[in-house]
């Protein structure tokens, strides 16, 4: 009865299938990874679209508060 299962035919079929699985789940996890990457890499460009619009407005904000202590110190001066 074993002798029908183990033959040359059904061992390369065997390897051969084990093969294809572990190659399809290598690449599967080679594709998450750089899906990974990829949304790693957009969050990260997200963030510094963020911090530059944050730091103009900040720059805006200080620009504006030195100019009023520099007018300030002009009227003290005159």
């Amino acid at each position: 009865m074993m002798d029908k299962f183990l033959n040359k035919e059904n061992i390369v079929i065997v390897v051969a299938v084990i093969t294809i699985l572990v190659q399809s789940n290598y690449f599967a996890t080679k594709l998450d990874l750089a899906n990974i990457k990829l949304e790693m890499a957009e969050m990260n460009q997200e963030l510094k679209s963020y911090i530059d619009k944050n730091d103009k407005e900040l720059m805006v904000s200080i620009e504006s508060k030195l100019q009023n202590i520099s007018d300030k110190i002009d009227r003290i001066h005159r």
